[in-house]
Formats: C-alpha cells, structure tokens, sequence
C-alpha cells in the first residue's frame, strides 16, 4: 500500500511515523515548530548589538587619535584631538551608552529564552507569546539602532570612515540587512502590539496582568527635578508610565472603534507602533537598571554603568523616535 507522507511535517522533527506506516503528529506541532523561529531570531539583538559595539569602538579610537583645529585661546598653535569637542563627545558617549543598554537587553532575551525552553521541555508552553513578544520587538529596537548607530559612527570619522580600510562601510553595510530579515521591523512592532492589545484584554476580564492592571494616573504630573532623574527608579518610572500611558491609548483606539477589528487595527497601526516602541523601551532599561545592579564591579566601574543607563535613560527621553507624535495625553 502506497502512503503518502507530508515531507515537510516529517522533517520539522515533530511528527512520527511507526513501522506499520502510520502517521502521527504532535498536537502542539505548530507551537513546536513555531519556537524553532525563536532560535533565531533570539540570536539577533545580542549579533547586531556587536556590530554596533565595533563600530563605536573605530569611531571612538579615531576620535581619541584624530586632532584638527586650534584649541580656543591657545597660542601653541598645537591642534586639538576631536574628541574634545563637545558635538562628538556627546555623540560618542550617548552611543556607547545604547550599546551597552541593547548588550544587558539581549542577555535578559537569552535568559528568558532559555527558561521558555526549559518550560516546554516539561510540556508548558504558556510562556511563548512571552518570548514572542519580547525577540521581535528587541530585534526591531535593536536592529534599527545599530543601523543608525553604526552609520553615525562611520560619520564621526569624517571622510576617514567612507574609506573601506576604516572598516566602517562593511560594518554600517551588514547592519542595514538586520532590519529587514527574519522580519522587517514595522511588522516587528505590530506583532509586539497584537501581544499588548491580549494582555490589556486579559486584564479588563480578569485583571491578570499585574503590569498593566497597576493603578497610574496618566494625568499625573512628574514632579522629579534636578538630580532626582539620575535616580534608576526614577528614571524606570517615567518610562514605566509611558508606556503605560500609550498602550491603553492604542487598545481604547482600536476597541472603541466603530470599524471593523481590521480597519480599525490598519487605521490606529502607527499609534500600535509607537505604544510597542515605548513598551521596549521601557524593558531595554529595566534589563540596564537590573544587569549593573548585580554585577560585582569595583566602586569606579560600578559607577561608570550607572552613569552610562542615566546617559542612555536621559537621551532617549530626548529622541524624537521616543518622543513620538502620538504620545500625549
């Protein structure tokens, strides 16, 4: 008797086939086969993250070596070294500090990685949308950052980095793929936004969500000034109730809408991405706060990090990309 297999079932490693000729296959087999994306795409905030850090690594050694133009009210006639100049050490630092932030952001993803397939390998798959969630809106933030990042980078060497000895083209070249494969990044958000839009449902029903069930005030002013935004807390806050703030925007947006779930879903789509951005956001400074507070650094190099996350934090409030036309009240 002739049977006819699904090749493609048998190879995903999640169907069997008995000596008697029949067919069997796990009743899970799209959950299954589904986390074997996650392997991969897991992978790419911690790649691309790299990639960015050897970028500003070239960028930040040429700026040390590289001198041009007198230093103001000197006489010696002796150039200065381009570093100095505050645009560029400002531009050097806030992207040594992101660097850092998508580095302790793509260990948490591994992490939460591994404890998902250690859950699964016992039968529970409950945290997948989780991971889901998580890999395709750090890939997103991640890979549009490098892009940008590295590019940046290859613009702080001047004319120096176009040169392809510089190792800036190839770098800013490979960065510019990431934003596009395993997912172009706008449909990254959009999926990281259908994960947000169940959860605030999940609480309206039965407030099991304990992130987004929290009482916050979205009119409630912040009152921090000074040094109190060099806080973690603080600063862990502010994002916290942003994002806080437009994630129910976009789902009061899209439920109370008269259209239909597709229409209304098309129609408030760029609200959707910009709640998603702020929600990673929030969790790429999470992971930056918890990382440095459990490391075991000397005194100086403990407080070099928490300089770099309020240099991270304080930036990204002022980034147009965070500071999106859609967040307000």
């Amino acid at each position: 008797m002739h049977i006819r297999i699904p090749r493609a079932n048998m190879l995903a490693a999640h169907a069997q086939l008995s000596r008697a000729g029949e067919y069997t296959t796990s009743p899970l087999r799209s959950k299954l086969s589904y986390s074997v994306m996650l392997l991969v795409r897991h992978k790419i905030p911690s790649v691309f993250t790299v990639q960015l850090a050897q970028a500003v690594t070239i960028a930040t050694r040429y700026s040390v070596v590289r001198s041009q133009g007198v230093e103001l009210g000197s006489d010696t006639g002796i150039e200065s070294s381009i570093i100095a100049y505050k645009h560029q050490h400002f531009r050097l630092i806030n992207l040594i500090a992101k660097t850092y932030a998508m580095f302790f952001a793509s260990r948490e993803c591994e992490t939460v990685y591994a404890q998902v397939k250690g859950q699964q390998s016992r039968g529970d798959h409950s945290g997948l949308s989780a991971l889901h969630a998580l890999s395709a809106g750090l890939k997103a933030y991640v890979t549009s950052e490098a892009v940008d990042g590295a590019e940046d980078a290859r613009k702080l060497c001047g004319g120096h980095g176009y040169m392809v000895i510089s190792g800036l083209p190839d770098i800013v070249g490979a960065c510019a793929g990431g934003t596009t494969f395993e997912g172009e990044n706008h449909v990254m958000w959009l999926q990281v936004g259908r994960y947000l839009m169940k959860q605030v449902d999940a609480t309206v029903r039965d407030a099991q969500s304990s992130y987004f069930a929290s009482p916050i005030n979205p009119n409630t002013a912040c009152t921090a000034t000074g040094a109190d935004f060099l806080d973690p807390d603080m600063q862990l806050g502010i994002y916290r109730s942003r994002a806080h703030r437009m994630i129910l925007k976009a789902h009061h947006a899209l439920r109370s809408s008269a259209k239909s779930p597709a229409q209304a879903w098309n129609e408030h789509m760029l609200l959707i991405i910009s709640a998603s951005r702020a929600y990673i956001e929030y969790t790429v400074l999470q992971s930056f706060v918890t990382y440095i507070s459990t490391l075991s650094a000397t005194p100086a190099l403990s407080n070099v990090l928490h300089n770099l996350r309020s240099m991270f934090a304080l930036s990204s409030i002022l980034s147009s990309l965070s500071n999106s036309y859609f967040d307000h009240p």
